[in-house]
């Protein structure tokens, strides 16, 4: 990220990850929405991080990156 870079285009996230033995999971939520995503493996998470931030560079006006099998969390919920 570039400090010169318009602010609109900027992206926060707020995440949490769980690990206990072999259990792994995770809860990601972008400050300006409600809506928080769970993932169950960090391959999901890492899949959804990288195609929210290839859809802001594509798409200046996109609010969530796309949903397919790889990206959607197995458990959503809303706060």
């Amino acid at each position: 990220m570039s400090p010169t870079q318009p602010t609109r285009e900027t992206q926060l996230f707020v995440v949490h990850v769980w690990r206990q033995r072999t259990h792994f999971r995770a809860s990601v939520r972008r400050v300006d929405l409600e809506e928080t995503q769970v993932f169950t493996t960090p391959t999901q998470l890492a899949r959804y991080l990288a195609a929210a931030s290839a859809e802001r560079r594509h798409d200046a006006g996109a609010t969530q990156a796309p949903s397919d099998a790889e990206t959607k969390p197995n458990h959503p919920r809303s706060p």
